[in-house]
């Protein structure tokens, strides 16, 4: 290696420069896998601190794939004065962390909002409820398949129980591998030889199955 005092330039020996290269490509080969285990051992961390704090307040559930899927308690602490959906989301935001939520106003929306007076939950006791408002978890506007999440509301208004996963990896390509009409085509080959379905509904949903999750189109006959 060399340096020309008259035009300041740098001379590196080809063999000095791919050795350059070379110790630069492994230091990144050698950064990257550090700064990714990193960034998921912080959100770990964030989710397990979390995930604390709320149990520290409320009788918290979690499911076989760790997910919190049942909160009971007091919300009027973190839940302030507004609509029945106002104050589920901002429960939603105070607890993001815990349940793995990046964008609440675009990752859950409502579904329906229903009277009740009496509700019988699997194992749990009955409880008086005048309201359930019921969310639908979707990723880029696609439904995630089975991923409701249930607001109860006692007769005084009050915000009861939360009920429902949010499962954070439904979080997937939203491009099908097939198109619509190779879906319809797939859902005739299931169907008895000779019938002649019409197809009323073709939609894309996503299965978030924790082992493959992937996006799939919903076909729907009469």
């Amino acid at each position: 290696m060399s340096i020309e005092s008259s035009s300041h330039k740098l001379r590196v020996n080809p063999i000095a420069r791919y050795k350059i290269l070379k110790s630069t490509l492994i230091a990144l080969a050698f950064i990257f896998p550090c700064v990714v285990a990193s960034a998921t051992a912080d959100s770990g961390q964030t989710r397990d601190a979390a995930l604390s704090e709320m149990r520290s307040k409320y009788s918290v559930s979690l499911d076989r794939d760790g997910l919190i899927n049942f909160v009971k308690g007091d919300f009027s602490d973190d839940v302030p004065a507004g609509s029945h959906e106002d104050r589920v989301r901002a429960f939603f935001v105070r607890y993001k962390d815990a349940y793995g939520i990046d964008r609440e106003a675009d990752e859950l929306r409502p579904v329906s909002d229903r009277i009740d007076k009496a509700l019988a939950l699997p194992g749990r006791p009955v409880i008086a409820s005048q309201r359930i408002l019921t969310f639908e978890q979707v990723h880029m506007g696609i439904p995630v398949w089975g991923a409701w999440i249930l607001a109860y509301f006692a007769e005084d208004g009050q915000l009861k129980v939360i009920s429902g996963s949010f499962h954070t990896q439904a979080r997937v390509n939203t491009i099908p591998s097939i198109t619509e009409h190779s879906a319809k085509t797939a859902a005739r080959t299931m169907l008895d030889p000779g019938a002649d379905p019409q197809f009323t509904v073709s939609e894309l949903r996503i299965m978030p199955r924790s082992t493959r999750p992937e996006t799939f189109y919903l076909e729907s006959v009469s």
